[in-house]
């Protein structure tokens, strides 16, 4: 009996929350709002996959170096960017193949390599799910709209 009244009321409360998201509020939080630290903490992390893109650490590493668990660093990357570590850290890769493709001639396969994937259909698959686009085409596009 103990166990359906928890879950009648577990139910009771999320359908709150919801109707509170619609009008603009809310009354559960699924996870406290980070603490100046832990915004610290976040930004450190963000600087380490910056410079650590073609070989960034694990997410256990990055946690430990930053101070802050697994399941909080994921969850203040969420708060913080929209997205987990390593979505930020593809996003990041990803943004950056851009502008390396924009301003050198390395073929995407070597552009692919510099920002640390082994294999360029990972890289391509990447690339078109964030872009729309592959990265030769991205290339070939670039080029045809501006004129040498």
């Amino acid at each position: 009996r103990a166990y359906f009244e928890g879950a009648a009321l577990m139910y009771v409360s999320l359908v709150a929350n919801e109707i509170a998201k619609q009008q603009g509020q809310e009354i559960l939080s699924a996870a406290p709002a980070l603490s100046k630290t832990e915004i610290d903490a976040v930004e450190a992390a963000c600087e380490i996959l910056k410079q650590n893109m073609s070989d960034p650490p694990t997410l256990t590493h990055l946690a430990q170096t930053v101070g802050l668990t697994e399941k909080r660093i994921n969850q203040a990357f969420k708060m913080q960017f929209g997205s987990t570590v390593f979505e930020t850290l593809r996003k990041e890769r990803l943004d950056h193949a851009c502008i390396l493709l924009d301003e050198s001639d390395l073929a995407p396969k070597e552009v692919a390599w510099a920002f640390g994937y082994g294999h360029v259909s990972n890289f391509s698959n990447a690339f078109r799910r964030q872009f729309g686009i592959t990265p030769t085409s991205y290339r070939n596009r670039k080029k045809t709209l501006i004129p040498s």
